[in-house]
């Protein structure tokens, strides 16, 4: 009767067939925690370019349509006052103001998008 020391070939490969698949699931929760931080620290300067650019703009915003853009570092913004489709003749004119930050390449571009409502004030014209 022969007696075994150590492992077959066979049990070792499969042991290392075992092990690869583990590692590879780890690496990939890893590699894939690591992604969304690397969104998220992109996003979050986004949002708050976002709701400064907002809360900038719906202070007292004027009743007539009117766009702005600009850069900030790596991201885009545009801000966008337009009439409320509520808007009814004896009531406080009320517009819509949208921020909007973009950044990326155009493969791969990410926005922010903030809208809010506020009571527009009405600049009368000179005559």
């Amino acid at each position: 009767m022969r007696r075994s020391r150590g492992f077959t070939l066979l049990e070792v490969l499969i042991a290392f067939a075992i092990l690869t698949v583990s590692l590879a699931a780890v690496y990939e929760v890893f590699a894939s925690g690591a992604r969304r931080s690397a969104r998220l620290s992109e996003r979050m300067p986004a949002l708050a370019l976002a709701e400064a650019l907002l809360a900038e703009h719906v202070v007292r915003p004027l009743d007539t349509p009117s766009t702005q853009s600009g850069t900030k570092g790596p991201y885009r913004w545009t801000v966008t006052i337009a009439p409320s489709p509520t808007n009814a003749p004896d009531v406080l004119p009320v517009v819509t103001v949208t921020s909007d930050v973009s950044w990326g390449v155009a493969s791969d571009s990410r926005r922010v998008t903030l809208r809010e409502l506020a009571f527009a004030r009405h600049v009368e014209s000179a005559p």
